[in-house]
């Protein structure tokens, strides 16, 4: 990844937010859009956000089987309801697709993502864009950053078989 024409970044406000994202290792994959959140997205799930209660007036979702409240074993439960185990890294393993799971500094989780099968990595960045970024570490962000999201850091990686396409 580097910075070519025609490639969409985040503006220059939203990506002061992620000090470890530069136009050498992400870029922007899609329009912002509240509809979904980083959860849904790294579930495979771009109709609905993904939170363990309601969320303002949008509608959200939490499998029914998944601990509800925003710990990281909460998180680890959704991933376990649709299949992934927790596994030793992020590093890719042919057959399988990962999710990385942030955990911010109080305790809760902050972010999940998706690793696809070329090994990069994608995000939903709250209800701004979605990014594909080199690695799972280029999203963390450790302290709330004026006007941004905390993420945190990545805490736990979990796989599961890819399913055949």
């Amino acid at each position: 990844m580097g910075k070519e024409a025609g490639v969409r970044y985040l503006s220059p406000e939203r990506e002061k937010c992620f000090p470890l994202l530069s136009h050498l290792n992400y870029r922007c994959t899609s329009d912002e859009t509240p509809v979904y959140n980083c959860i849904a997205y790294a579930a495979g799930d771009d109709s609905i956000w993904w939170e363990p209660e309601q969320y303002d007036d949008f509608p959200t979702y939490w499998p029914d089987d998944a601990i509800k409240d925003h710990s990281l074993k909460a998180l680890v439960s959704v991933f376990r309801t649709l299949g992934y185990r927790v596994c030793k890294s992020g590093d890719l393993e042919p057959g399988y697709e990962k999710v990385a799971l942030y955990i911010k500094d109080n305790g809760q989780y902050g972010h999940a993502a998706r690793q696809e099968a070329d090994g990069s990595w994608v995000s939903k960045l709250g209800d701004w864009e979605d990014i594909r970024h080199a690695t799972a570490q280029a999203v963390q962000t450790t302290a709330e950053p004026v006007g941004g999201p905390e993420y945190g850091k990545v805490a736990k990686y979990m796989k599961r078989k890819r399913k055949a396409t």
